[in-house]
């Protein structure tokens, strides 16, 4: 009430009991203020309290979720945050927002990558979800290179555990024909993974056929 009379915040339209800043700056002057210790221990309770409270529907809320763990990480860990920054990022991926899915892969490979458990060049299965999740989004916002690069880590992953169907999506991303040079030798590796006369054969063969037109002629 005394925030209300102030009007530091108002209430929401058509929610009773919900609240809002009436303005960001002043959302960002208080939390400015909060020691970073507290503004830690604060987000790790948040982050908790929203998982509980969105129970089975927690996946639906993976970006603010994310944004919670990644700030309470020195409290509560990275095993939330790279789970939810994954979830959150396939799921802007799907939605065609790239910039966005493309920050929620980044921060979730950091904290994996920062693990001191595994080194930066050692690869488990979430690495490589969030690997290949990370290249297909460079790949759209043409950032070939290092698109193709992730790609490449994750497709070295599933093909060592034998992971046939990841490694022909990955072989068989339209994209890929942007990068010929880069993209012929996993094709040609996953060809070699895939029965002949399979589907996932199939899938892969025309892109191969493309892709050794363009580099050889041929």
């Amino acid at each position: 009430e005394e925030a209300l009379a102030a009007r530091v915040i108002e209430e929401r339209p058509s929610a009773v009991g919900r609240y809002q800043f009436t303005h960001a700056l002043i959302q960002e002057t208080l939390a400015e203020e909060l020691s970073t210790t507290r503004r830690v221990r604060l987000h790790a309770r948040i982050a908790e309290a929203l998982e509980e409270l969105y129970g089975a529907d927690a996946e639906a809320h993976a970006a603010e979720l994310a944004h919670h763990f990644a700030e309470a990480e020195g409290v509560l860990g990275t095993d939330n945050l790279v789970r939810y920054s994954l979830l959150a990022g396939e799921r802007t991926m799907a939605i065609y927002a790239y910039e966005e899915a493309l920050a929620h892969f980044q921060r979730g490979l950091a904290a994996k990558e920062g693990e001191t458990t595994q080194s930066p060049s050692s690869v488990d299965s979430e690495t490589a979800a969030l690997l290949h999740g990370l290249g297909r989004t460079q790949l759209v916002m043409l950032q070939v290179d290092e698109g193709w690069a992730n790609l490449t880590r994750a497709f070295d992953y599933y093909a060592e555990v034998g992971d046939i169907a990841r490694v022909v999506d990955i072989a068989d991303h339209p994209v890929s024909i942007r990068a010929p040079g880069q993209t012929a030798p996993l094709l040609a590796r996953a060809l070699e993974l895939v029965p002949p006369d399979s589907y996932e054969a199939g899938r892969l063969l025309p892109w191969y056929g493309r892709l050794l037109n363009a580099l050889e002629g041929d």
